[in-house]
């Protein structure tokens, strides 16, 4: 069984690849162009969602081609698919993809003014601000508990949910102190808690990686004990080892929900010796579907489903304007949709399954609603959001670049793989969230004198 490819697909293949790997070169500071490293890919937005887009698409196709009946994801059999469809499927990715880059180099090349406010971020170091850091992480872990309970009303959900995941402001600061030398104590190790408890109550595996990111991102920013294959393979195994623990916490609570046997880790890893489907890098691997959703909406849109023709703007304010003011706001979800439509097709029709979050992708979401048209729009549209906070955290001190990282690096990450509207909703209510946070937040001090200077050199530039 193999996916059929003529000469035009393999050839619309290449530019696609071609032009996401020269496009890596978009990471560089611009006070620094001709120092680069691969330090500037995870240190930068627009290197985290080309690392996503890498992942989701270019490193999905070699497995499916490789063997599609072993790696499938969905229903309907990749190899049924005809030829012409995998040529359309890397058109409108490669579209997708330029457009986004443009939108990003537009804004980094009008370099819009850097919000004053963002000033503050730099008087964390002070030690009488400690205090202020401690008081923030319990407030944030008392929010993220709130914002599950049944009797917190579902217009406040989100906005505590947003609020809560503001720890990371704290932790990546005493992170960042502590690789630079000083003695931060436990404080590294309590200022996560806020993040260990929203994965308690949500078990998806993008929770890990935001507290990791309060980590890794001072980590690579102030020492150089990383290498390239050090990294990876690093960043590999975490994967494997947050898949196999996911799937063991998901496991568990159906378990405890249908009184099934209780699960182990031990079954968690090492079950895929009986059956290699189920070994955590292949199930790594179909997770990572966004190819997969691509390719099928591609053939089934607008042949079996007609396009939606949403208008995803109007829709995008919509979700921004919080339920407390808009109370009558639908709460839609077109991931579940998708699972039970695109993602339910079988060689024989629709299959009936139950709703589930599938990511459908930004890409295939966006020809869903409009076709190539629309791919084009919205890319260049969440490309000029992900630039705007790029050009803010290009030319901050070190300590406001690792916070802007922490604080927007999932969001813009999982924006690749989800729908558009949510995505970049998503991003507007947390950057209104940030800018509330740092308006009220009593910080004392002032700016150290060579921060100063540092960050007004990085303005001119």
């Amino acid at each position: 069984m193999n996916i059929e490819m003529t000469a035009t697909t393999w050839l619309a293949c290449g530019i696609a690849i071609g032009l996401w790997a020269a496009s890596v070169l978009l990471t560089r500071d611009p006070a620094r162009p001709h120092s680069w490293s691969w330090r500037a890919i995870p240190l930068s937005l627009f290197g985290l969602a080309w690392v996503i887009v890498g992942i989701t698409f270019f490193l999905r196709f070699p497995a499916v081609w490789y063997d599609p009946e072993f790696f499938r994801a969905s229903q309907f059999p990749l190899w049924k698919l005809p030829a012409i469809t995998f040529t359309w499927t890397w058109i409108a990715l490669t579209l997708y993809w330029l457009a986004f880059a443009a939108g990003f180099l537009l804004i980094m090349h009008l370099s819009p003014r850097r919000p004053m406010i963002l000033e503050k971020l730099d008087l964390l170091t002070s030690p009488e601000n400690f205090l202020i850091l401690d008081l923030l992480v319990c407030c944030c872990g008392c929010l993220v508990i709130l914002s599950g309970r049944g009797f917190i009303p579902q217009a406040l959900g989100t906005p505590l949910a947003i609020l809560g995941g503001f720890y990371v402001i704290a932790a990546t600061t005493v992170w960042f102190q502590h690789f630079q030398g000083q003695p931060m104590g436990l404080r590294r190790f309590f200022y996560l808690i806020p993040g260990l408890l929203v994965y308690f109550f949500s078990p998806f595996r993008a929770l890990i990686f935001s507290i990791a990111l309060c980590v890794v991102i001072p980590a690579l920013k102030t020492r150089r004990w990383f290498s390239l294959t050090t990294f990876s393979l690093a960043m590999m195994a975490f994967l494997i080892i947050t898949t196999i623990v996911n799937d063991y916490r998901r496991a568990s609570m159906t378990g405890n929900l249908y009184s099934k046997p209780e699960p182990t880790l031990s079954n968690e890893a090492l079950g895929w010796q009986e059956d290699p489907e189920s070994a955590p890098w292949v199930r790594l691997s179909k997770r990572f579907h966004g190819f997969d959703s691509l390719a099928l909406t591609v053939h089934f849109v607008p042949s079996v489903f007609p396009y939606t023709q949403l208008n995803v703007f109007t829709d995008l304010i919509q979700r921004v304007i919080p339920r407390a003011v808009l109370d009558k706001k639908a709460d839609t979800h077109r991931g579940r949709k998708f699972s039970t439509t695109i993602w339910a097709m079988g060689e024989r029709g629709l299959v009936r399954r139950p709703e589930a979050n599938i990511s459908p992708s930004m890409c295939a979401d966006l020809y869903q609603i409009n076709g190539i048209t629309l791919v084009i729009i919205g890319a260049l549209f969440y490309g000029l959001l992900v630039g705007l906070l790029e050009s803010w955290q290009k030319r901050g001190s070190p300590l406001s670049s690792c916070i802007l990282l922490a604080v927007f690096g999932m969001p813009v990450v999982l924006g690749i793989e989800q729908e558009f509207d949510f995505a970049a909703a998503t991003l507007i209510q947390v950057l209104i969230g940030f800018f509330f946070l740092l308006f009220f937040l009593p910080l004392t001090s002032r700016v150290p004198e060579t921060v100063r200077k540092l960050a007004a050199k990085k303005e001119r530039v």
